[in-house]
């Protein structure tokens, strides 16, 4: 007999009436779990061991067949605050709604199941929001690669700009600033009001729901949220330790060509839904965004040959056509007023990446000038 805490899915925990007895903690960490055995206990270890007692570790197996389970049944039995939810894989972005509908937390926190939280961050984070009464909380990051550090100081994309540090933003200029990069798009270091997660959940249609989103889904569900949210802050701790390995998930269409290119409608099939949210003044920005998103994955392309490169390169110039402003967005992106070169040439693997890019792109237009794209 399993020894897991289950969860009546067709029962969300806001249809539970007040007063049932059922504990209530102030935060709900949901935790995702797909394969990922190597590094669960050590995430796990990071949720339940925080200094902040009042909380719950909402985990969904998303059909592991790795022994995953077995930790999870393991932590399940030692500890009550730990549940967990089983499924047939359907994805993160699948399996984050459910332990969401599942959780009972005044807040929640997302967490990866190969990260961890730093101690003390679920503390720091809560003291602020309910000092501040705001629905967002923002704590900064580190971002290792294969376990070692990808980037050595403090403020990078991943956690927030100095000047976001202990102000409030209220919208429109939250969302705006959020779509404008100020923002980090990032899911697993924002401390998000229950009321507000909830209903950027509800925002998913149903042709994502049904998709298993890997390329980018944080990203995608981290817009649909700032867009809900009425009131952001940021704090400068370090909350939360990214590791991005070998078998992540954004890696694993670097060899595989065609996983690549569906990676790529999954993509736009989130960003067509973003689209269509955000108001017309905002939409170039967003796009420009997204092409940057999507640039920064180009660099793979060297496993590829010169064909599927530029089969990709259309791939990726067909997206963003629903837009009539496509072209001039393309333009501006690259030869503009630099701030976009310059980010993506901080450094030697960025501007390698940046220069593969326009070959590529001059490479299409080639093709497309001779009529006879993919020769």
């Amino acid at each position: 007999m399993s020894m897991h805490s289950t969860v009546d899915i067709s029962s969300p925990a806001d249809s539970i009436p007040p007063g049932d007895g059922i504990r209530r903690p102030a935060v709900s960490i949901l935790i995702p779990v797909h394969n990922a055995a190597p590094y669960l206990r050590r995430c796990l270890d990071s949720a339940l061991g925080q200094t902040f007692r009042d909380t719950e570790v909402v985990c969904v197996d998303d059909g592991s067949t790795d022994g995953s389970s077995a930790i999870l049944d393991e932590y399940a039995a030692r500890d009550p605050r730990l549940r967990v939810i089983f499924q047939k894989n359907h994805g993160a972005l699948h399996a984050r709604s459910e332990a969401a509908r599942a959780a009972l937390g005044e807040y929640f926190l997302c967490l990866d199941a190969d990260d961890r939280f730093r101690p003390g961050i679920v503390e720091q984070a809560v003291a602020v929001a309910r000092h501040r009464a705001v629905d967002v909380v923002e704590f900064s990051v580190t971002i290792r690669r294969h376990g070692f550090f990808q980037r050595r100081r403090r403020w990078y994309w991943g956690s927030p700009k100095r000047w976001l540090i202990d102000r409030v933003l209220v919208q429109p200029r939250l969302f705006a600033n959020a779509v404008r990069c100020h923002i980090s798009c990032l899911l697993w270091n924002k401390l998000v009001r229950r009321e507000i997660f909830l209903a950027a959940d509800g925002d998913i249609p149903p042709a994502v729901r049904a998709t298993k989103v890997h390329f980018r889904n944080d990203t995608f569900f981290c817009t649909l949220l700032l867009n809900r949210a009425a009131s952001y802050t940021a704090i400068s701790a370090i909350g939360c330790d990214h590791t991005i390995w070998s078998t992540s998930v954004s890696w694993l269409e670097e060899s595989d060509f065609s996983q690549y290119l569906r990676m790529l409608d999954e993509f736009f099939l989130c960003l067509h839904t973003l689209y269509r949210l955000v108001p017309n003044s905002l939409r170039t920005s967003l796009l420009r965004f997204y092409l940057g998103v999507a640039i920064g994955y180009t660099g793979r392309w060297r496993r590829f040959l010169l064909p599927q490169r530029l089969i990709a390169w259309q791939r990726l110039m067909d997206g963003f056509q629903f837009e009539k402003r496509a072209s001039m967005i393309f333009t501006t992106f690259f030869f503009g007023n630099g701030r976009h070169l310059k980010r993506l040439s901080k450094n030697l693997r960025r501007r390698r990446t940046l220069a593969l890019c326009l070959r590529e792109w001059g490479r299409w237009i080639l093709c497309r000038f001779r009529k006879a794209p993919g020769k």
